[in-house]
C-alpha cells in the first residue's frame, strides 16, 4: 500500500517540535530528564469509542445521533461501521491522524471516502489554512544551520548580541558578516531562534537548565536544587561528554547539538511520509555516531530548498 502524506499535527510548531514524541530523538535508555516530552495524547475514551464503533460491538448514544449530520458529508458509505466510526472519532480528536490504528483504516477506504473524511475534518477543525509540511521543515532545517552557527562563532561574534562582532584573532578588514547578516534576517530574528534553541543544546550537553524566572530560582535555590551557575544540573545526552569538565562539554558538544536536532528534523520527515506512526516505534534510532552524516545532509537538502523559496 503505497504511503500518503499526513498533515502537519497541531501541536508541532517551528520552536517546539524536539519536544514532540514523533521528532525527539529517541532510543537511548539514558536520554536526560531535562528534555521533556509530550507522548501520545489522544484521548482514551476517543480511543475506546472508535474501536468499539469500528469493530461493530458498540454505538454510543451520543455518535448515534451524529449519523444525520455526517450523512451529506459521507453519503450511502455512512452505513459501514468503520466509516462512521472514523468520521466519529475525527470529530472527537483533531490528532486522528497520529492514530496508527486510526490512519491504517483510513488508507484502506476507497479514494472517494478518503477524500470526504479529509474535507470533513477541515471543515470540523478549519485546517484550511494549515501549516504545510514543506514550509515547516524547510524552516526549521534553515534555524538548526542559523543556530549551529551562532553557537560555533558565539552569540556576540554572530552579532546576535550588541557590541563587536568581529570573530577573535582576525585583522581589521578581515571580518566576516555576522550570522543574520549572512543569512538575509534582522538581528531579532537571529537572538529569537538562538533564545529558543539554547535551553535545550544547553541541558543535552550537560550544562544545567535555567528556573524558569526570579522565583522559581528563589524556590529551587532554596531546595538546593541549583549548581554555582544558577541552573538545575542535567547529565549530556552522550557517554563521551559525561566526564567532561563544564567547560569541554561546551566546547565539544557542537556536533552533538548539532546532530540532536537534525534527528529531529529527521523524524518529522519521516513521519510526515507515512513511515511511522504516533503509537509505533519505527522512528529513525538515536544514535550520536551512527546517522550524523545522514542526517545533516538531509537538514541542509531541506535548508537549501528554504533559500529558494
Amino acid at each position: 500500500m503505497p504511503r500518503q502524506t499526513r498533515r502537519v499535527p497541531p501541536t508541532i510548531g517551528r520552536f517546539n517540535y524536539w519536544l514532540r514524541w514523533i521528532a525527539r530523538p529517541d532510543g537511548d535508555d539514558d536520554l536526560p530528564d531535562c528534555v521533556p516530552t509530550v507522548d501520545k495524547e489522544a484521548l482514551p475514551e476517543s480511543q475506546r469509542i472508535f474501536r468499539a464503533m469500528r469493530d461493530g460491538t458498540e454505538k454510543p448514544l451520543l455518535l448515534v445521533r451524529r449519523h444525520r449530520s455526517l450523512r451529506p458529508i459521507l453519503g450511502a458509505a455512512i452505513e459501514d461501521d468503520r466509516v462512521l466510526a472514523l468520521a466519529a472519532y475525527i470529530a472527537r480528536d483533531r490528532r486522528w491522524q497520529e492514530n496508527r490504528e486510526a490512519w491504517a483504516l483510513h488508507r484502506q477506504l476507497s479514494k472517494n471516502i478518503q477524500e470526504r473524511l479529509e474535507r470533513f475534518d477541515e471543515r470540523r477543525w478549519r485546517r484550511g489554512r494549515g501549516k504545510k509540511w514543506s514550509q515547516l521543515l524547510r524552516q526549521i532545517a534553515k534555524d538548526q544551520l542559523i543556530f549551529h552557527e551562532i553557537l560555533l562563532d558565539g552569540v556576540t561574534g554572530a552579532g546576535v548580541v550588541e557590541g563587536s562582532w568581529r570573530r577573535l584573532g582576525t585583522k581589521r578588514g578581515d571580518e566576516r558578516p555576522s550570522v543574520w547578516k549572512r543569512h538575509g534576517i534582522s538581528r531579532a530574528e537571529a537572538k529569537r531562534i538562538y533564545d529558543h534553541y539554547i535551553g535545550t543544546a544547553n541541558a543535552i550537553r550537560g550544562l544545567g537548565v535555567k528556573p524558569l524566572n526570579a522565583a522559581w530560582a528563589k524556590a529551587l535555590h532554596k531546595l538546593g536544587f541549583l549548581d554555582k551557575h544558577g541552573r538545575v544540573p542535567t547529565e549530556p545526552i552522550s557517554s563521551f561528554l559525561t566526564d567532561k569538565s563544564r567547560a569541554d562539554r561546551k566546547e565539544k558538544g557542537f556536533d552533538l547539538v548539532h546532530h540532536y536536532f537534525a534527528h529531529a528534523l529527521c523524524n518529522l520527515h519521516r513521519y510526515q511520509s507515512g513511515r511511522y506512526d504516533l503509537n509505533g516505534s519505527t522512528k529513525l534510532l538515536w544514535d550520536p555516531n551512527a546517522c550524523m552524516a545522514s542526517c545533516v545532509e538531509l537538514q541542509l537538502k531541506l535548508a537549501r530548498q528554504h533559500n529558494t523559496i
